[in-house]
């Protein structure tokens, strides 16, 4: 795949640019040294699964942590504080999401409230405007998940006092 992008992608552009400075790009592509990789030896083949490329990694529901539980340890000690994060994240996203949103409006001159009809894919602000958003739709949709992981900790924690 890598040669494939490189021969179709990159090079072209490249052999545009540098072709004034009379530069060969594709001539010096086919002169670079290269190393042969063999990772399918007769006998050693097997069965390769989703599962071998994708490590499924627990995190925290406040702080996105990596974490062997709902909360990681930091967050489960200090509950107040894991409500006060989660909140302040929250409304980080918001801003960032209006913010982003004033920029579209003000460039596809539609007016506030109406929604942004912006489907440039040229435009980057589009995308980082459709990232935040989603991101924005996770943190919303784990919050209920994440305040009932704090209510089990302080439980757990009223039920076994410390003496």
């Amino acid at each position: 795949n890598a040669t494939y992008y490189i021969r179709k992608q990159i090079i072209p552009p490249l052999e545009r640019a540098l072709v004034l400075a009379g530069i060969n790009v594709a001539q010096w592509y086919d002169e670079l040294p290269r190393t042969l990789r063999c990772t399918n030896l007769p006998g050693t083949a097997r069965r390769a699964t989703l599962s071998q490329f994708y490590a499924v990694v627990r995190r925290c529901l406040a702080c996105d942590e990596p974490a062997e539980a709902r909360l990681c340890a930091a967050c489960a000690a200090s509950p107040a504080h894991c409500v006060a994060q989660l909140i302040l994240r929250g409304r980080e996203l918001d801003a960032r999401l209006a913010t982003l949103d004033q920029l579209c409006q003000r460039c596809t001159a539609h007016p506030a409230g109406g929604g942004v009809p912006c489907t440039s894919l040229d435009c980057l602000v589009m995308f980082e405007r459709l990232r935040v958003a989603r991101d924005r739709d996770h943190h919303f949709a784990g919050m209920p998940a994440a305040l009932l992981a704090i209510e089990d900790v302080r439980r757990a924690a009223c039920s076994n006092p410390p003496y």
